[in-house]
C-alpha cells in the first residue's frame, strides 16, 4: 500500500506541497503527547472539581472556586469552572472520569479520591493525563506511598489529615482528663482522610482512650445516625463520640439529644457545617476541626489554570518544592471552633492552628460570605 499519494497527480510543485502540509498536520495531531492541553478551542474549555461525596462543605469549595474564577478573569479565555457533586461512591468517580477523557471540552479536573488505592480509580485519572487532562487532587489523596499512583496527579491541595485528627484527639483529651471508651463515625472507612483522621484521633488523645466502635454509613444521613444509636445499644458506658464527615458531628448531636444523655457524653468533630455550628450553640458539641475548603477551592483553580497555560511562577507559588520529597503537598490551614465557655485553650494546639470562640468564627463566616466550612 502507498503510504502518501503519487505527487505527480497533484498538478503544480505548490499543490503538492499543500497535500504534504496538510498530511504533517493530520500526523502531528494524531501524535499528541500526554500533557497536551489543546483538546478544545478556547472557547467552551472546562475546568471541573469531581467531590467524594455530595455534602455542603463543598459548596465552601465552590465558592473558593469561583473566587478563583473571578480573579483570574477565565470567562474572557472562555473558561468556566464547575464542582460536580459525586452521589455514586468510587463507582460513579469511575465512570464520571471515563465520560471526561472522551470530552474534548474537559481540559483540567482536580478530584477528591474517594478510595487511595483503588486501581480501577486511579486508571481512570491516569487516563485523563494520557489525553492531556490537567489533574490535580484535593481534600483526599491517592495512595502517595505508591509511585505509580502518585504520577498520576501534579499535586495534592488540601488538610495535612493525621495532624487533624491529632489537634481534636487533643481537644478530647483536654476535655476529658480521664479518657474513656469512644466510637467514631464517618461515612467511608476506605478513603484516605478517614483513615489519617482516625490514625491522627487516636494519637493526639492518647492512650487514656479506647475506641470501641469505627463506624461508616455510605453517607447515607439516616444510616448516620442510626449507627449512633446501634453503638449506644451496644455500649452503656461511652464517654465521647467522634464525627470525622461534616455531617457526622451534626447527626451524632442530634441523636445524643434525643436519648437524653448529653450531659454523659462529649461530642466532637470535624468541618464546621452549618447545622454543627447550631448545635455547638446550643451546647451539644464542645469542638470542631474545622479544614479551609474555600482554599482548597480557591488554589485548585488557580494550579489547573497554571499547568494549562504552563505558569511556573503562578505553580511556585503554591508549590515551590515540587520535584523533592513531599513537594508535590500543598497543605491548607487548620481551625478549632469552640463554645464561649468551654475550657479548651489556644496553648493546647500547634502554633499554625487557629483557635476561634464559636461567635469569633460566625463573625469570620459573616465577613468572607460562607455559612460553613
Amino acid at each position: 500500500m502507498t503510504r502518501f499519494p503519487n505527487l505527480a497527480l497533484c498538478g503544480s510543485p505548490s499543490r503538492a506541497i499543500a497535500v504534504l502540509a496538510i498530511l504533517f498536520g493530520a500526523i502531528c495531531l494524531a501524535g499528541c503527547s500526554r500533557g497536551d492541553s489543546s483538546r478544545a478551542s478556547k472557547k467552551g474549555q472546562r475546568i471541573v472539581i469531581l467531590t467524594n461525596v455530595p455534602d455542603p462543605f463543598w459548596d465552601t469549595c465552590e465558592a473558593g472556586a469561583n473566587a478563583a474564577q473571578r480573579d483570574l478573569k477565565l470567562a474572557d479565555d472562555g473558561i468556566s469552572v464547575s464542582v460536580e457533586q459525586n452521589t455514586k461512591g468510587v463507582q460513579g468517580q469511575i465512570q464520571r472520569l471515563r465520560e471526561w477523557a472522551g470530552d474534548p471540552s474537559i481540559v483540567a479536573v482536580a478530584v477528591s479520591v474517594t478510595e487511595p488505592d483503588n486501581t480501577a480509580l486511579i486508571d481512570a485519572i491516569d487516563a485523563l493525563g494520557e489525553q492531556g487532562i490537567k489533574v490535580i487532587t484535593i481534600d483526599s489523596d491517592v495512595d502517595r506511598d505508591n509511585p505509580a499512583f502518585r504520577e498520576v496527579r501534579y499535586g495534592y491541595i488540601g488538610t495535612d489529615n493525621v495532624t487533624a485528627g491529632e489537634e481534636l484527639g487533643k481537644a478530647a483529651k483536654a476535655l476529658l482528663p480521664e479518657g474513656g471508651k469512644f466510637a467514631t463515625f464517618v461515612g467511608n472507612k476506605s478513603q484516605a482522610n478517614a483513615i489519617q483522621r482516625d490514625q491522627g484521633f487516636k494519637q493526639g488523645a492518647g492512650d487514656s482512650f479506647e475506641q470501641v466502635d469505627f463506624l461508616a454509613d455510605a453517607v447515607d444521613p439516616s444510616k448516620a445516625r442510626q449507627n449512633v444509636h446501634d453503638v449506644f445499644s451496644r455500649h452503656n458506658d461511652l464517654a465521647l463520640l467522634v464525627g470525622l464527615w461534616a455531617y457526622n458531628p451534626p447527626a451524632i448531636a442530634d441523636v445524643v439529644a434525643q436519648r437524653g444523655v448529653g450531659n454523659e457524653v462529649t461530642v466532637v468533630g470535624f468541618d464546621a457545617a452549618p447545622l454543627a455550628l447550631s448545635a455547638m450553640g446550643e451546647g451539644r458539641i464542645e469542638a470542631l476541626l474545622v479544614q479551609d475548603p474555600y482554599q482548597m477551592g480557591y488554589l485548585g483553580v488557580k494550579t489547573l489554570k497554571a499547568l494549562l497555560d504552563d505558569d511556573r511562577t503562578a505553580l511556585t507559588e503554591v508549590f515551590p518544592k515540587h520535584g523533592e520529597t513531599d513537594g508535590d503537598i500543598h497543605l491548607t490551614n487548620l481551625k478549632v471552633v469552640v463554645p464561649a465557655d468551654s475550657p479548651l485553650e489556644k496553648s493546647i494546639f500547634l502554633e499554625s492552628t487557629q483557635f476561634f470562640s464559636l461567635d469569633e468564627f460566625n463573625a469570620w463566616l459573616k465577613e468572607n460570605n460562607l455559612t460553613g466550612s
